[in-house]
């Protein structure tokens, strides 16, 4: 047996534990399609396009935040070098390296995949697990997004498809 630890395990023995109300949702963004991803740099082609998601993911945030009346703020992934207000994500605020005080302040996380679940799990926070109808063309993408959702027994939502967010 070999004892280790890993960076997100020693953020979170680190980080302040204040109480503080939870007034946003976070999308912990993944490095694609804004920036290159892991895949990209393995040659892989990624089914996600700019064009695309980002106007789906906008649609869909707008009946999130007209629905749940919390602003939906987001996590950078940290391969992305955008801050403040990109273009791409229609006006909302955008943070480079505080995704453990984004998830630990939130009322819950959406994300496609990220390591970063663990923060969420770590502080019992909702985890929805977000896709699109480009996703579903890349087995790779929607496997991942599968089993997550099993591990975790956490929802999956495809933002093209209507949505009912009573559930």
């Amino acid at each position: 047996i070999i004892d280790f630890n890993t960076w997100d395990n020693s953020n979170l023995k680190l980080a302040n534990y204040k109480k503080i109300k939870k007034k946003y949702i976070v999308l912990v963004d993944g490095a694609g399609p804004f920036s290159v991803s892991d895949r990209e740099l393995l040659g892989k082609k990624h089914y996600l396009t700019k064009e695309v998601w980002y106007k789906d993911l906008n649609f869909f945030f707008v009946k999130l935040e007209k629905f749940f009346k919390f602003k939906v703020i987001i996590g950078n992934h940290p391969n992305t070098k955008v801050r403040n207000y990109p273009k791409h994500f229609y006006g909302r605020k955008a943070i480079s390296g505080k995704t453990l005080n984004l998830i630990k302040d939130s009322k819950f996380i959406l994300t496609r995949q990220s390591t970063a679940l663990s923060h969420a799990l770590y502080f019992k926070k909702p985890i929805v697990l977000i896709y699109s109808n480009q996703n579903k063309k890349d087995f790779y993408d929607i496997s991942i997004i599968n089993n997550i959702s099993q591990m975790i027994q956490s929802q999956k939502v495809n933002i093209n498809e209507k949505i009912d967010f009573r559930k």
